[in-house]
């Protein structure tokens, strides 16, 4: 087993002259840090690099040390801001094998948070014959001198299991000592949900979900709920009792939110007689538009429902709207297709039902305490409803 405690630990003056540094192309970062191999390896590529003049400006920042291939081999944190620290990565046939990151000691907003130079974290990685990760384990050391952490000493065993698609399933093994020296040991096995990923990386309107709160943090978006539906977009009708649906909200297609379709904006129409999943196109006002438009007799006053980020994956199900992430379903997934490009629909948002809306005067129920989704693609807009 790799997460056998090892005796010596290495010294950071070894790393240090173990080779030309100055060899390295440098690269720099405002905060890049070195968590585990599957968040930080590739991490350089995907965040913004700035200019070694602008680093040197700042408080602080990343500097990281690639070579040719594009590899990372060493990784510091520097400047009051962070908490200074060097991490370096040993590689074996071009995959890393071990990582090791030690804290400097320098100071963490004017404080000490080391003596400086200890061994703080080190990994171990170990692959199938695919090059596939296959186990991972994370050693931190115990130094109860280091104010800033939660474990005294701590293994993280990772294994991964795969199938001809890909990742199915982590194994999670934690053990070690608290600050307080009791010892501690949990395990949880995550299933790896490929639809959700796929709708994460490429059909929402923002990976990270924005969420209603009682208490609203620093508001990003807003959801618009009730009042009348733009103006220049014609009402659809309900195909099952041939009546105008009811304008139940509406959400701006803008930055910071993605947007995959033809649509400024989503409006979500739904039949609360009838109860029935609908799909409508969001067309421009005809010149024999009808006076019965629902936008003229909205059912329900129009609010304005401030968003913020999630920052509790499982509290989004309980949210009253919740836009962008992934839907929450109470049953299977349903997630459509669209009519006009065939593509995946882009997940719009998703809303509970509530039976004090607008200060208690109405109830909004998608059947016995459902909850609607609603998808846009091209100019379509699906609208899908499961209940209990």
């Amino acid at each position: 087993m790799l997460w056998r405690r090892r005796t010596e630990r290495p010294d950071l003056s070894f790393f240090r002259s173990g080779e030309d540094w100055e060899t390295f192309e440098c690269l720099y970062f405002r905060d890049l840090d070195f968590i585990d191999i599957e968040d930080s390896i590739d991490s350089y590529n995907r965040k913004r690099k700035i200019s070694k003049e602008s680093a040197q400006k700042s408080n602080s920042h990343s500097r990281a040390y690639v070579d040719e291939q594009g590899r990372l081999h060493r990784l510091d944190a520097i400047g009051s801001g962070l908490i200074p620290s060097e991490t370096y990565v040993q590689y074996e046939e071009n995959l890393p094998v071990r990582a090791w990151k030690f804290w400097l000691g320098l100071g963490y907003h004017g404080k000490k948070v080391s003596g400086g130079g200890e061994l703080a974290d080190e990994w171990t990685y170990r692959y199938d014959g695919d090059g596939r990760l296959v186990e991972m384990v994370c050693h931190t050391y115990p130094d109860l001198d280091f104010k800033y952490r939660l474990v005294n000493e701590h293994f993280r065993h990772c294994e991964y299991e795969y199938d001809e698609e890909g990742l199915v399933r982590t194994y999670q093994w934690s053990h070690g000592r608290g600050v307080s020296g009791n010892e501690f040991s949990h395990a949880k096995i995550l299933i790896f949900d490929r639809q959700r990923s796929e709708i994460l990386l490429r059909h929402t309107v923002s990976k990270r979900a924005l969420v209603s709160r009682a208490k609203p943090r620093k508001q990003i978006a807003t959801f618009k709920f009730g009042g009348r539906a733009h103006a220049e977009k014609d009402s659809p009708w309900c195909p099952g009792c041939a009546r105008p649906m009811e304008h139940i909200g509406s959400v701006e297609l803008v930055s910071p939110l993605k947007n995959q379709s033809s649509l400024s904006d989503v409006s979500v129409f739904f039949c609360l007689d009838c109860l029935e999943s609908n799909s409508y196109r969001l067309e421009t006002v005809s010149n024999s538009h009808d006076p019965l438009r629902v936008e003229e007799h909205p059912f329900f006053p129009e609010q304005e429902i401030p968003l913020s980020r999630s920052s509790d994956p499982e509290a989004e199900p309980e949210a009253f709207v919740k836009v962008g992430g992934a839907p929450d379903w109470i049953h299977d997934s349903e997630h459509p297709t669209c009519p006009d490009c065939g593509k995946v629909m882009m997940f719009v948002c998703q809303m509970n039902s509530d039976e004090q809306v607008d200060d208690g005067r109405n109830a909004l129920m998608f059947g016995d305490m459902g909850r609607l989704f609603t998808f846009a693609c091209c100019r379509t807009v699906t609208n899908i409803m499961q209940c209990y």
